[in-house]
């Protein structure tokens, strides 16, 4: 599963860029949540302007996940290694390798329970109260997408 987006400007600044990758982030996770999936596989692609390419990789974690941040810190890491500072327009990110959340091997080191939990409730207030009643602190930045976007339906102004 997946999301991406075509930027209606073209995007140079990291900060904005990666606000746009945060929020598609969260849309991911939010995706796999809703199903009781958990995935492996974390892909990130980036499409320069004016079709002069990008780069598309995959990483693969070694525990399976549907959280936020631990989707985002995969496609940081990918960003920073190869992004070339030209101006951005397309940007996409999906979780793949995907499982079922109940098989999910807890792990002996660090209790996640608390992450999951509150992500689920985040969950909650959004479908309950609407896609803006709870954004993170970047969706209010000029660089974010997820206000405007939150407010079309199939990609297009309702």
């Amino acid at each position: 599963m997946g999301k991406g987006i075509t930027l209606l400007r073209d995007y140079w600044r990291e900060n904005e860029i990666l606000t746009v990758v945060l929020e598609l982030c969260e849309e991911v996770a939010k995706q796999a949540r809703e199903i009781g999936k958990v995935g492996r596989t974390v892909s990130f692609s980036v499409r320069y302007s004016h079709n002069e390419g990008g780069f598309h990789q995959s990483v693969t974690l070694d525990t399976a996940t549907n959280l936020t941040m631990d989707i985002y810190r995969v496609c940081k890491r990918i960003f920073h290694k190869f992004y070339d500072g030209r101006s951005v327009r397309v940007i996409h990110v999906s979780l793949e390798n995907l499982m079922d959340e109940e098989s999910l091997q807890l792990s002996l080191f660090e209790d996640r329970t608390k992450e999951r939990a509150l992500a689920k409730a985040m969950d909650a207030i959004r479908d309950k109260f609407g896609p803006n009643a709870l954004l993170r602190a970047v969706s209010y930045t000029p660089g974010s997408v997820a206000r405007i976007r939150n407010g079309y339906i199939g990609g297009h102004q309702s």
